[in-house]
């Protein structure tokens, strides 16, 4: 797995660890000190390999699957 996107998951982990719930954009933004557009685009790459999951809505964002914590860093 290329070093930017173990750095997008690693940190949504993180960060849903501490808040359980769905995290946002900005906030993995935030904590991986990554452009909004590189963030997007490896988010989509994690969804597609069914890694995380995304809801929309107000109380929408990202969330690790099961096979998340598998992932090898």
């Amino acid at each position: 797995m290329p070093a930017r996107r173990k750095t997008v998951l690693s940190n949504l982990l993180e960060l849903h660890r501490e808040f359980k719930r769905s995290i946002k954009l900005d906030e993995i933004v935030d904590a991986t000190h990554l452009g909004r557009g590189m963030v997007r685009k490896e988010l989509e790459i994690l969804k597609c390999l069914e890694l995380i999951e995304s809801r929309p809505g107000m109380k929408g964002g990202y969330t690790p699957t099961i096979y998340a914590y598998g992932a090898e860093f």
